[in-house]
């Protein structure tokens, strides 16, 4: 038999269609329609697969969830957690209205929390989901103080609610002091919780308060009844007193910008301008020398510190020093976004001249590569960080030095930078 003969469609059969030209119209329509239905099933299946991880989060009402668990109701929260979790790995968010959806995330965990309330990781995760994800904090504390109703002997919740306070919200206030305290009243919560309460004491301007706290956990350390290392005791001292310093500072220049409308020159002349008069700090290094002497007399220090800081305290007249590093200084830059001066330590403001000069020469080449030319000037000329346009003053707020024919920039006051 012939190749040709092997060849031929076989009479009747599917392929005979292609010897006609009738045929090769019928199978192109069929293509058509079959890309077409399959276009349309996609379309439609498309919505079907991504409905379910939207309303697999809208469940009944609690009380309604545990009557159908039949008496399984940690088999049951346990189930729905790793539901959870898989849908959060997954696409949790960007369907439907965000507010509908993490509505029905809150009654999600509310759900597992009534079927197990003492599940501690439901509520840890739950945070992550609303709050840290989410943008809900209000909604996280709710769901967390239900945990610490349940579980008021556990630091969990009371800790994970101190977190939204402290670092999400940065609210510094009453409700974060109680929420710290429940946490270190619990016999599971760690050491160093406590120590956030001296973080809230000084983020909310009682820096009295969080020396004496502080010098308080020194005290313990030296006595070995505190596992924080003496040494990091006395950096955290230090770092108080600095800002104390730093705060009392940006006050008066505050103060400065709001009656004359202009940043001031320097410490200097808020100084003068009488801005600056005697107020009430610590002697930071008479309250380590006091605090070290009596440790190394093998006396209870935790006794005596509040006595000590008291004998610590000093009036001091103007500009105020900085304290760490040893040497270094406050001066007055500009930030962007920020109007009037801001206090920066010379090595901060060293550092962020450096950030700064990358930035806008980084914004020069851009300029080059583009028109073939360097811009006359870069007043005004705009960075581009995080999808936002933002200008960039020099930081001394003397303007920068600037090469437009060669587009070399520099700082004035350090033109080696």
């Amino acid at each position: 038999m012939s190749d040709t003969h092997f060849f031929r469609p076989r009479p009747g059969g599917f392929f005979s269609l292609l010897a006609r030209p009738a045929g090769w119209v019928f199978l192109l329509a069929l293509a058509a329609v079959s890309c077409g239905a399959l276009y349309l099933q996609w379309r439609k299946m498309r919505t079907y697969r991504e409905t379910p991880w939207q309303e697999a989060f809208f469940l009944p009402r609690p009380e309604y969830v545990e009557r159908l668990a039949l008496g399984y109701n940690a088999w049951s929260a346990d189930f729905l957690f790793l539901r959870a979790i898989q849908a959060f790995g997954a696409r949790f968010y960007g369907l439907g209205a965000p507010e509908e959806t993490l509505d029905a995330i809150y009654n999600f965990f509310d759900v597992i929390s009534t079927l197990d309330p003492h599940f501690l990781d439901a509520y840890k995760f739950g945070n992550l989901v609303m709050g840290d994800e989410g943008g809900r904090q209000d909604m996280a504390l709710a769901y967390l103080e239900k945990g610490q109703r349940a579980n008021w002997r556990h630091h969990v919740p009371w800790y994970e609610a101190s977190y939204i306070k402290i670092w999400g919200l940065k609210e510094f206030d009453n409700q974060a002091r109680y929420y710290v305290r429940q946490a270190t009243k619990c016999p599971d919560a760690p050491t160093w919780m406590e120590r956030w309460g001296h973080y809230i004491e000084q983020e909310s301007g009682n820096f009295k308060v969080a020396l004496l706290r502080w010098a308080q956990t020194y005290a313990l350390s030296a006595e070995g009844l505190d596992d924080l290392s003496p040494k990091l005791a006395v950096m955290k001292i230090r770092t108080v007193a600095q800002e104390w310093h730093r705060k009392i500072l940006q006050d008066a220049c505050d103060a400065f910008f709001k009656d004359r409308g202009t940043p001031p020159k320097d410490l200097r002349q808020l100084n003068e301008d009488g801005y600056l008069p005697p107020i009430e700090v610590v002697d930071v290094e008479r309250l380590l020398a006091d605090l070290e002497l009596l440790a190394n007399a093998g006396q209870k220090v935790s006794d005596f510190v509040g006595e000590l800081v008291d004998n610590a305290m000093i009036m001091r007249p103007g500009p105020l020093p900085c304290i760490d590093p040893p040497g270094c200084e406050f001066v007055l830059g500009r930030d962007p976004g920020v109007e009037g001066a801001v206090v920066h330590t010379m090595a901060e403001l060293e550092s962020l001249t450096m950030q700064e000069l990358e930035v806008l020469r980084g914004e020069i080449d851009s300029y080059y590569k583009e028109y073939g030319y360097f811009p006359l000037t870069v007043d005004g000329l705009q960075a581009k960080s995080m999808g936002w346009e933002i200008s960039i003053p020099e930081p001394y707020g003397v303007g920068w030095d600037y090469n437009s024919f060669t587009g070399r920039l520099n700082s004035p006051i350090h033109p080696d930078f």
